[in-house]
């Protein structure tokens, strides 16, 4: 098999993983529903962030007296700043070992699969931290626990989260990212099924689609994400070699309330979110298939007699409007 000799873009691998196992376990990944792409030509720069402060003042008595000057006034912005980072993984591609198992497995496609879930898990590891964390956002906990099904209130908790946030940055939140297993709570709580029940509009069987839109209309949002809705969403906890460990990446306990939107592409516009994922134009394959596109390169290593495969992508997730999210905690036991 032919090698190259020096590092070459492999946009064939780069574009079509979505065929094996590892991609049904990214279905369930959330990261960037919460924060969403926006490509940026530099790849560190500073921007302006104007403060909600400066562009919504109080109500003034506008009222102008004959000979007199209107009412003048001014605004004050802020700076911020941001730096992506270069994120990647290698596979090794044995000329030998290819050439003994070539009728047995494709190992050049798994390594391709392999390179590019490391980058992408590693990925979706940074977003769920990030969105999970009650350094980073408000927080209250669930008035009672969504798996007391009989008296939990899951409407009051969401509508206070909802409320905390438009007090906070005078947008409405339009997501809210639940764990699968919470799901499975509020589907069974009688607060739910009393209201779908008898609405006329919503099976009450509440299947997974059905339960989406059922809860998002009750809970006044335009999306509910649901980290492992769409299968997988795990992630392995046990060491190199040892007998795989799968725990869910999103902390069911905990629900996140969320404006998130990527802006129009702009990341000086003046729309409440919670952050974006910030990738360098120049280094970066934009989106495919609703998940982070990766560069697939591949070169010639001789000390191994081999190739190595490279996936990656050049990126950082940036905080933004940390007031436009609240978590809800303590969702379930």
């Amino acid at each position: 098999m032919a090698q190259p000799t020096s590092a070459i873009t492999r946009w064939d691998l780069a574009l079509n993983y979505s065929q094996f196992s590892l991609a049904y376990n990214r279905m369930g990944f959330v990261g960037l529903a919460i924060f969403p792409i926006i490509m940026v030509g530099e790849q560190a720069a500073n921007f302006l962030k104007v403060k909600i402060s400066s562009l919504l003042g109080p109500v003034e008595d506008l009222k102008r007296a004959p000979k007199a000057e209107y009412k003048t006034a001014d605004f004050e912005f802020d700076t911020d700043s941001y730096k992506t980072d270069d994120h990647g993984a290698e596979e090794v591609l044995d000329d030998r070992m290819l050439k003994i198992y070539r009728n047995l497995l494709r190992a050049e496609i798994i390594h391709r699969n392999r390179a590019v879930n490391r980058v992408l898990q590693s990925y979706e590891s940074e977003a769920i931290t990030a969105a999970q964390s009650t350094s980073n956002f408000n927080n209250a906990a669930a008035s009672v626990l969504w798996s007391t099904a009989a008296t939990a209130t899951p409407i009051q908790d969401f509508q206070a989260a909802i409320e905390a946030v438009e007090g906070r940055v005078g947008r409405t939140p339009d997501q809210a990212t639940i764990g699968k297993k919470a799901l499975r709570k509020l589907k069974l709580c009688a607060q739910i099924t009393d209201r779908i029940k008898y609405d006329g509009f919503h099976d009450a069987t509440l299947t997974d689609p059905t339960a989406l839109r059922a809860l998002a209309d009750l809970f006044e949002l335009k999306k509910l994400n649901v980290a492992g809705g769409n299968g997988g969403g795990f992630k392995n906890t046990a060491g190199e070699g040892d007998t795989p460990t799968l725990t869910r990446f999103w902390d069911a306990t905990k629900t996140l309330v969320h404006c998130s939107d990527d802006a129009g592409g702009d990341l000086e516009a003046p729309l409440a979110r919670i952050g974006n994922t910030l990738c360098w134009s120049e280094e970066s394959a934009g989106v495919n298939d609703g998940e982070m596109a990766l560069i697939v390169e591949e070169y010639r290593d001789d000390k191994t007699r081999g190739s190595r495969l490279r996936a990656r992508g050049d990126w950082t997730l940036k905080l933004l409007h940390t007031d436009a999210g609240q978590l809800i905690t303590s969702c379930i036991s």
